[in-house]
Parts: structure tokens; C-alpha cells; sequence
């Protein structure tokens, strides 16, 4: 006589029970902006290296790619090195509203240094001075965005946000290069200073995303 396994069937769970949803990180409407934020850094940043190679390329001075992207990178260190060293005043505003104000200010200085670096591009040598002012804020922007990302993320869901951030600043500079090469594509390649035009508008965007995520909290 088969005997019934009535142990197993009662340990067995009903089905959905203990599942939570899916893609928990992606039901944060704050969380959802803040990819966002990071996805229009990251079209910025890649928009400008496009920028950067088609304005020296239409100059014959290709050479001076390099070290113009180094100099972007290098303004990028020096600001991460004067942030970290920096130690946050302590005040009755919740830490992570704090966070986000400065996160915030951060994306408006990028576009700033865009916009000067944009304006260098009418007379060619100012370039080498203007490409480390406008990394200055880049490198304590994408810190502070991981840092924003890693405090939004729900109970549990932390290495999935750093997935989902991860890939949505990858998709950003994808996009921004593609586009970047369409408008020069589109208006010429004579034109490289729109393409800089552009790397501020995409800037100035994530800024405003920033400003919306830090008032819906």
C-alpha cells in the first residue's frame, strides 16, 4: 500500500507565494529619474568625445584629439580628489536630500563647463585651457550618482540597481555618440561646435531630471 507523502506536499509552496516583483527597482518612480539622470551624463560625455574628434579632425590637427580627451579626464581626477577630500557639513536636512541638492549643483557645473568649453571652440587654443574645466565636475557627478543609486535602491535590490545603472549609463554614451555623429553627419562635419551644443543640452537635461527626481521625494 503506497503510503501518502503528506510532509512534502505540505512544505511544498503554492505557487507565486514568497516571489516578490520582478524588477523591484524599476517600481521607484525617484529610482526610475535617477537612471535617467545617469543615462543624459553619460550621452553628455560621449557626445563630447564625438565632439571633441570631429572639431580637431575638421581643424587637420587630429593629434590634439588625445590629449584634449586627457584633458577632460584630468579635470575629471582633480575634481573627485577636491570632493572626496571635502567633508560634508552636518545639518538638519536628511542626508540624502543633501545628497541629492549636491547632485543637483554638480550637473549644472558640467553644463557650465560644456557651455565654456563650447564657446572655447570659436577660438581653437582656448580649448586646451576649457577642457579641464568642464571634467572639473564630471568625476564627482558619476560618483554621487552611484552613491545616490546605491541609497534609492530597495531592501534587497542592490546589486540589481548597480546592474540597471550600470547599463543605462552604457546605453546613454551609446546614444549620445550616435547622435552626436548624426548632427554632424546632418549639418556637416564643418559644424562640430553643434555637436558641443549638443553635449550641453543633454547636460542641462540631466540637471533638470535631477531637480524633478530631488522634488518627487
Amino acid at each position: 500500500m503506497a503510503v501518502p507523502v503528506i510532509g512534502r506536499q505540505a512544505r511544498r509552496p503554492e505557487q507565486g507565494q514568497g516571489q516578490g516583483p520582478r524588477w523591484p527597482v524599476l517600481r521607484s518612480g525617484p529610482l526610475r529619474r535617477l537612471l535617467m539622470t545617469a543615462a543624459l551624463v553619460n550621452a553628455a560625455v560621449s557626445a563630447t568625445e564625438v565632439a571633441l574628434t570631429a572639431y580637431v579632425r575638421h581643424h587637420h590637427a587630429l593629434w590634439a584629439s588625445g590629449p584634449l580627451l586627457a584633458g577632460v579626464s584630468i579635470g575629471s581626477i582633480l575634481g573627485s580628489l577636491l570632493l572626496g577630500a571635502r567633508v560634508p557639513a552636518a545639518g538638519s536636512e536628511p542626508q540624502d536630500r543633501r545628497r541629492h541638492r549636491r547632485l543637483a549643483r554638480l550637473l549644472v557645473g558640467y553644463a557650465g563647463g560644456l557651455a565654456l568649453l563650447t564657446v572655447a571652440g570659436l577660438y581653437a587654443p582656448l580649448l586646451a585651457v576649457a577642457a579641464p574645466l568642464a571634467g572639473l565636475c564630471l568625476g564627482p557627478t558619476l560618483a554621487t550618482l552611484f552613491s545616490e543609486a546605491a541609497s534609492a535602491a530597495p531592501r534587497g535590490g542592490g546589486i540589481q540597481t548597480q546592474a540597471w545603472i550600470n547599463s543605462i549609463m552604457n546605453g546613454g554614451a551609446a546614444a549620445g555618440a550616435a547622435v552626436a555623429g548624426a548632427v554632424l553627419a546632418g549639418f556637416g562635419a564643418g559644424r562640430p561646435i553643434l555637436a558641443l551644443a549638443l553635449a550641453v543640452a543633454l547636460a542641462l537635461g540631466s540637471a533638470a531630471s535631477a531637480a524633478i527626481t530631488g522634488h518627487a521625494r
